[in-house]
C-alpha cells in the first residue's frame, strides 16, 4: 500500500509540472529562424528537458501504481 501511494504522489508530481512546462510553452510561443510550433516553443522558453523529466517522472509513479495494483501476492 505504501508502494501504490507513493506511484500516486510521483504520478502528481509529474502531471503538475509537465502540465505547468506545457501551459508556460503554449502561452509563450517563440519563432526561431521562421520555424515555429510546440518543440521550438519548448526549446525557446527553456523547458523541453523539464518537461521531459517531469513526463518520465509521471509514467514511473504510473508503472509503480499499476504494478502494485495488479501483482498477486
Amino acid at each position: 500500500m505504501k508502494k501504490f501511494i507513493f506511484g500516486i504522489i510521483l504520478s502528481g508530481i509529474g502531471f503538475i509540472y509537465s502540465f505547468a512546462c506545457f501551459v508556460y510553452a503554449v502561452l509563450n510561443p517563440w519563432t526561431i529562424d521562421g520555424q515555429s510550433g510546440l518543440i521550438v516553443s519548448f526549446r525557446g522558453n527553456d523547458v523541453l528537458i523539464p518537461f521531459l523529466i517531469s513526463t518520465l517522472i509521471l509514467i514511473i509513479g504510473i508503472l509503480i501504481c499499476g504494478y502494485e495494483a495488479y501483482r498477486q501476492k
